[in-house]
């Protein structure tokens, strides 16, 4: 039996799912996507043949297209990753992936605006309503039917294998005199992996910024206490940016990155290293 999808959009767990029900899951995004395209296409004839219906048929059409081309444009990296991703996953799939994700969240308050615009105010013909309905609902379910792929993404890393020679390895905090009382929390090896998913998910300037904060403050003179309470609320920053996006809490990292702040400006050996990289962290968090 095929893993089955959370019903509410963008809250699917793929913690365990086997390859097998994911590339299901790839062949499902596909079909939806050619569904929707082929609907929205046939409500655009509607709308060409009864145009005198509309207020501005060719405004509503101009919609209808850029739907089509845009939701195209989807197909044909779903098309690819259903081709290639039977063989291997490679680093280069989970960033089509990304993409996809990406986009889909950026224009889907365009799906917004073709209903304020052309359905929600009275219409001079109300019987044309069902077709400009139908034009929303599909454009707005396949935007919401892409919100999963964060998740996705984030399990395929497990499977990700060589390929030309080329071995994905994690990323390493480099210390130059090791802080054994630091280094038994577990802490730097729950930053490193968090880094390395951050690297890997294409936030390499967050990643930077938050490797390079913790390779100074660890190789500092500062006591191990300081660089254990400092490390203790990176860690918690980095692994929370690994996250998708609308689901890292901000609320609750906006005080953990002033207490960070006040940290690090406390010590005044320590105090330029917040100029340097908290600007990156804090618009990390502040962003879309």
């Amino acid at each position: 039996m095929v893993f089955e999808r959370n019903i509410l959009p963008g809250t699917t767990d793929y913690t365990g799912v086997p390859m097998e029900d994911i590339l299901e899951h790839l062949k499902d995004w596909l079909i939806n996507t050619d569904l929707v395209i082929k609907n929205i296409s046939e409500e655009r004839e509607k709308v060409k043949a009864k145009d005198t219906l509309f207020e501005d048929s060719e405004g509503i059409l101009s919609y209808c297209d850029y739907f089509v081309e845009l939701f195209s444009r989807y197909r044909n990296d779903l098309v690819r990753l259903n081709k290639e991703m039977p063989v291997a996953v490679t680093q280069s799939h989970l960033e089509i992936i990304h993409q996809l994700y990406r986009s889909s969240r950026n224009e889907a308050p365009s799906a917004i605006e073709f209903k304020t615009e052309w359905i929600s105010h009275r219409l001079p013909h109300n019987e044309v309503r069902p077709i400009l309905d139908q034009i929303y609902k599909n454009a707005r379910h396949l935007f919401e039917y892409f919100r999963d792929l964060p998740n996705l993404a984030q399990r395929l890393l497990t499977f990700i294998k060589p390929t030309g020679g080329n071995v994905l390895t994690n990323i390493n905090i480099k210390l130059e005199n090791s802080p054994i009382g630091v280094l038994n929390t577990g802490t730097i090896k729950s930053v490193e992996k968090a880094l390395t998913i951050l690297e890997q998910s294409g936030e390499s300037k967050f990643s930077a910024s938050i490797k390079n904060l913790s390779e100074a403050i660890l190789n500092s003179n500062v006591s191990n206490d300081i660089k254990f309470k400092i490390m203790e609320k990176v860690s918690v920053l980095a692994t929370e940016g690994t996250l998708p996006k609308e689901k890292i809490n901000k609320s609750a990292m906006r005080p953990l990155i002033q207490e960070l702040a006040a940290l690090i400006q406390g010590v005044s050996s320590l105090s330029q290293l917040w100029d340097q990289y908290g600007s990156v962290i804090i618009s990390f968090f502040s962003g879309n």
